[in-house]
């Protein structure tokens, strides 16, 4: 065995829990950032709304309802779309 064989042969390739943790945990980033988003979005709205009806005293109740899919659900759309991707390389 020469040096690089003995180098490849070294290197641990990710076992299918460390793939799916990381799935796990990008999904749940993803999620996160996407929520942080929308929150933004809504409370620009909300100012912006605000803004051109500064003579009403009533302010503008904007929610934090969820409009995206749970990462749970996001997993599985991934999943599927990376077999779907990668059936050629069978």
């Amino acid at each position: 065995m020469d040096a690089s064989q003995h180098l490849n042969s070294s290197v641990n390739e990710p076992t299918e829990s460390m793939i799916e943790a990381a799935k796990n945990d990008y999904a749940n980033r993803l999620y996160m950032h996407t929520q942080r988003q929308l929150i933004r979005a809504k409370l620009k709205q909300q100012t912006n709304h605000q803004k051109s009806r500064r003579k009403e005293k009533n302010s503008i109740n904007v929610g934090t309802t969820s409009f995206i899919t749970h990462p749970s659900t996001l997993m599985i759309q991934c999943q599927n779309a990376y077999k779907q991707n990668h059936k050629s390389d069978r």
